[in-house]
């Protein structure tokens, strides 16, 4: 959520500039990871959701797509916060079972300088959407798109679609409908995708969970057409006669005019020189003629790297949410004691704690205390998040880690004091059996598969299983 404060900050600079009028769009996917999840965390979503869209509402954005991770908390939990939170929402193909029209509008033509700017919304059909909540249909996008592109691409000087579909389809649809110029996607791929033509479709995107703002600059011109960027073909044949030049020129410095003429590898290199010249002028003429009518365009993406400033109105927002997380996850501590529930009930009556290990395993465990492990529920107390059910899933020891059971059975909520960190059984798996009964029931070996339930892409890139292992090992005796 920090990123969303860096994120307004960049956008303010680039609005400072003032140099070009600036286009704010997002493709969607801007609420959840998931496109459905348990009534359990239904609190701490909401939380999230409303936070976000009060930063993005004061980022002003111009448009923002509706893709179906976005309607994990349903339809009507969207249309209730757009009463007060009202964000430029776009869904072409989104409507009730029984309506025809949508929910939201299909398009908005923003004037951006001279330009008129069609933007259409397009959400993808997603299994489970808002599942257990008010139904919403989604119609195909080869029955919507179309006539929504026909209707206007007269009022428009350039159409941009914002896709809640994945490269595949996208480049589907460029094939299809030929007046899209620019096609924006949120199909939750890990890595941002740099500018492609599809015809004369521009599609680009940035990866999952905001940590990239993507930035275009367009030079768009009259013709509506993209420059086919013909400078790596000119930069092949200018390079490729250069070296036939050096190769005529060394072959005149070793042989007599009287050889070269009869020599068939010169002559056949003078014949490439003339093709090669007459094919680099052509290539000059074509190179002009795209920079003189065709539209160009440069792209980069900005890293929302902890180093960059942050804006401070939203800074206030993130931590208000991040205020309020706790707090749900402080009622929870408080229900759980009123109840006197144990922390080893129910699927928690399997754990030992690391006390229990340390009994046997001494040496490991004064090992495993100077671990960052060991002190991982430690780096959210600095931040004051040691509460926030979103974050403390991954910071103590648990038998599961699947965020529906956790928060379900709410087990963060009265934790073992032993349980706190990253534990020998967030490795190990349950030892109370063991503990009980060492000789017979053996604890599992670490796996890849464990640390990644945490050591996710999203949140450590870097994590790579058999370099890591050796620095977190405990010592076999």
């Amino acid at each position: 959520m920090g990123g969303l404060s860096r994120r307004a900050q960049i956008i303010s600079e680039i609005r400072k500039q003032g140099n070009k009028p600036v286009l704010l769009l997002d493709a969607g996917n801007m609420l959840f990871e998931q496109p459905h999840f348990s009534r359990s965390l239904r609190e701490t979503k909401k939380i999230i959701a409303a936070g976000i869209m009060a930063a993005t509402l004061k980022m002003d954005y111009d448009a923002v797509n509706l893709a179906p991770h976005d309607l994990a908390l349903g339809i009507d939990y969207l249309k209730d916060q757009a009463e007060t939170k009202p964000l430029p929402w776009l869904s072409a193909n989104l409507i009730a079972p029984d309506r025809k029209n949508g929910f939201f509008r299909p398009y908005i033509i923003k004037r951006v300088g001279d330009l008129s700017i069609g933007i259409i919304g397009l959400t993808k059909n997603m299994p489970g959407i808002g599942e257990g909540l008010p139904p919403v249909r989604v119609r195909k996008w080869s029955d919507v798109l179309p006539e929504t592109v026909n209707e206007i691409k007269e009022k428009a000087d350039m159409v941009i679609l914002l896709s809640g579909y994945p490269e595949k389809t996208n480049r589907q649809i460029a094939e299809q409908i030929q007046d899209i110029h620019l096609i924006i996607e949120s199909g939750r791929s890990r890595s941002n995708l740099p500018p492609m033509l599809a015809g004369n479709t521009l599609i680009t995107g940035t990866g999952t969970k905001g940590k990239y703002l993507g930035r275009l600059d367009i030079n768009w011109k009259e013709s509506r057409q993209w420059a086919q960027n013909t400078q790596p073909m000119l930069q092949w044949a200018r390079e490729r006669l250069d070296r036939i030049n050096w190769q005529l020129g060394r072959m005149e410095r070793r042989f007599s005019n009287e050889t070269l003429g009869r020599n068939q590898v010169y002559q056949a290199l003078l014949e490439d020189r003339k093709r090669m010249t007459s094919e680099l002028t052509r290539l000059e003429a074509l190179t002009e003629k795209e920079e003189r009518n065709s539209s160009t365009f440069s792209s980069s993406f900005i890293a929302l790297q902890t180093s960059l400033p942050e804006d401070p109105e939203i800074k206030k927002i993130v931590a208000g949410i991040r205020t309020d997380l706790n707090e749900v996850g402080r009622k929870k501590q408080r229900m759980a004691k009123s109840s006197k529930s144990s922390g080893r009930s129910g699927i928690m009556a399997g754990m030992a704690g690391w006390r229990t290990c340390q009994g046997c395993h001494p040496a490991q465990t004064t090992f495993w205390q100077e671990t960052q492990h060991a002190h991982a529920r430690q780096t959210l107390i600095n931040i004051q998040q040691d509460l926030n059910p979103e974050c403390i899933i991954c910071h103590v020891t648990l038998p599961t880690y699947d965020p529906d059971k956790v928060a379900g059975q709410n087990l963060l909520a009265n934790l073992a004091d032993d349980l706190y960190n990253v534990g020998c059984e967030s490795c190990h798996g349950p030892a109370r059996a063991h503990a009980d009964n060492p000789k017979k029931i053996k604890p599992r070996p670490p796996a890849a598969g464990t640390c990644l339930t945490c050591h996710t892409l999203d949140h450590d890139n870097m994590f790579v299983f058999e370099v890591k292992k050796s620095s977190i090992a405990c010592p076999k005796r």
